[in-house]
């Protein structure tokens, strides 16, 4: 498992996020595990992801194919922030838009719909600006 992290300030629509390329050490990586990511005014505490969680389950149950899956809290200390989610190449996908101080919950299943298993699930949390957004995202490979 390979876990990027990255920041930007995003002008207009979201950007896309970094390539990350793993070496021979990671044959094997895990389908579960931490993901979490943080930008000034909002973060997200403990944010989970899973390649092959049964809840995403989708399609025959002899060859079943999995949706990306990631669930945790969305912390924001200063208003008007959002959370996204993807899985491989598709865009983002928002799961959550909060206009107060506040934590919320997050617990959603991220559709592609042409894999039998995504490679990599990202978050990003976004502190909304009126000339461009802050964000900042984290992927988790397997």
């Amino acid at each position: 498992m390979a876990i990027s992290r990255t920041k930007k300030t995003v002008l207009g629509a979201v950007g896309a996020g970094t390539l990350v390329v793993m070496g021979a050490g990671a044959a094997f990586a895990a389908t579960s595990g931490t993901l979490n990511a943080s930008t000034s005014g909002a973060h997200t505490t403990g944010g989970t992801y899973n390649f092959k969680y049964a809840g995403c389950q989708w399609g025959m149950a002899a060859n079943p194919a999995y949706d990306g899956y990631v669930g945790g809290k969305f912390v924001v200390t200063s208003h008007d922030a959002h959370l996204n989610a993807k899985v491989d190449g598709y865009g983002w996908a928002k799961l959550k838009q909060v206009n107060s101080n506040t934590t919320v919950s997050y617990s959603s299943c991220i559709s592609g719909r042409d894999v039998i298993l995504h490679s990599s699930i990202a978050i990003q949390v976004c502190k909304d600006k009126v000339l461009a957004d802050d964000c900042s995202s984290a992927t988790a490979r397997r």
